[in-house]
């Protein structure tokens, strides 16, 4: 192997082994312009976007032990988009271009950790956002606490009607 395809696969391994993401896909068929566009939205979001040799991915990504992704790239030309902070709002982002265009396509992925293949990276664009997600999650964890202060509320207010009738009822017996 030449010394600049070396560096390459050097290159690509530092790049992929510190990742909480990466997403490959098709871009074949897209115009220039086209996959610009991608690429300038993908860095909107952090998120970095190259076209890679698949010969060369596929001995990096083996070099950094992942040899599951290694073997699921696929022919063709592939593009590796490394994610930025959340991984799934790189992959929904994708699944946008993968609507918008044709020519676009998951392949697999890594995200953190997990191998996936385009059926599972299509599920994942499809999940809620990590903030709608949270939110989700706070609702649900909210519902049982206001629950418990309506009835500790509701508890309190009885005893303080019932004592409040008493001290009525002592005074009008008073009179």
């Amino acid at each position: 192997m030449r010394e600049e395809k070396r560096q390459m696969v050097k290159d690509l391994g530092s790049v992929l082994e510190p990742a909480t993401g990466v997403v490959l896909i098709n871009y074949k068929g897209l115009s220039v312009a086209e996959f610009t566009e991608v690429r300038e939205r993908l860095a909107q979001i952090n998120a970095h976007c190259q076209v890679v040799p698949n010969r060369l991915f596929r001995r990096a990504a083996t070099e950094i032990g992942q040899e599951e992704l290694a073997e699921r790239v696929a022919e063709g030309d592939t593009a590796m988009v490394t994610t930025g902070d959340d991984p799934i709002q790189t992959v929904k982002c994708i699944n946008e271009f993968v609507e918008k265009y044709d020519q676009v396509a998951f392949k697999c992925g890594l995200i953190d950790g997990q191998v996936c293949d385009k059926e599972e990276m299509a599920q994942l664009a499809a999940l809620p956002s990590k903030q709608a997600l949270q939110a989700q999650l706070l609702t649900v964890l909210n519902g049982p606490a206001q629950k418990l202060v309506g009835v500790l509320n509701n508890s309190t207010a009885s005893l303080v009607y019932a004592l409040q009738a008493y001290v009525d009822k002592k005074q009008k017996s008073e009179s």
